[in-house]
């Protein structure tokens, strides 16, 4: 993946007199996004995950995140 398109979420405006504050990446962002759709879709299913331990839960949702995010910015390289 390419980070030309990973970069800021958010336009900014940079002045010269401030330190630069880039704030979350666009993967960051697209990972967000992503985990409130599954979540808004599946939250009971979160709840009485039978697979595996409740600690467990959260690391495994923000792992599949970032692997949705990471194919949304790969599809942003594909030409249509």
């Amino acid at each position: 993946m390419s980070d030309q398109y990973n970069g800021p979420a958010m336009a900014q405006q940079i002045l010269r007199l401030q330190a630069a504050q880039h704030g979350m990446t666009l993967r960051d962002w697209f990972a967000g996004q992503a985990i409130q759709a599954v979540f808004a879709k599946n939250w009971e299913m979160f709840l009485d995950n039978t697979f595996q331990s409740p600690e467990e839960v959260p690391h495994e949702v923000a792992r599949d995140a970032y692997a949705i995010a990471d194919a949304m910015l790969a599809a942003r390289e594909v030409k249509p």
